[in-house]
């Protein structure tokens, strides 16, 4: 969509690099902690999507911090994408949280990550 609206082809992968980092970060939290409680909880289940998290998180971050110190992406992408990472693993690590607040917390992550993206963009 980004391509389609005429913006450069590296605000465009900043775009897509951080919403898919946080969309599968959140999905994974929300897994781990469903989970977690389900039917009087599988742990094992829990922890492996836990892991499955982590390292999503972490190459995520990775990834995105070597792109941005290489000069591929501007620093705004590593600003972004950190909050809603992190967020998701302390969410996930605490899987006694209310699913709406976990809710609303990932939903809050992917708001601030576009206005930073939005706002570096300007």
């Amino acid at each position: 969509m980004c391509l389609g609206a005429g913006v450069a082809g590296e605000t465009a992968t900043s775009v897509a690099l951080v919403f898919a980092s946080i969309s599968i970060a959140g999905v994974l939290c929300v897994r781990a902690i469903v989970l977690g409680r389900r039917g009087g909880g599988n742990p094992t289940a829990s922890r492996t999507t836990g892991f499955a998290l982590m390292v999503v998180a972490i190459g995520s971050a990775l990834g995105i911090g070597i792109a941005v110190t290489r000069a591929w992406l501007p620093w705004a992408t590593l600003a972004a994408a950190t909050p809603g990472l992190a967020t998701a693993v302390a969410l996930a690590m605490r899987p006694s949280a209310p699913l709406k607040t976990v809710g609303w917390l990932l939903a809050l992550m992917s708001a601030a990550a576009a206005l930073m993206l939005i706002s570096a963009a300007s």
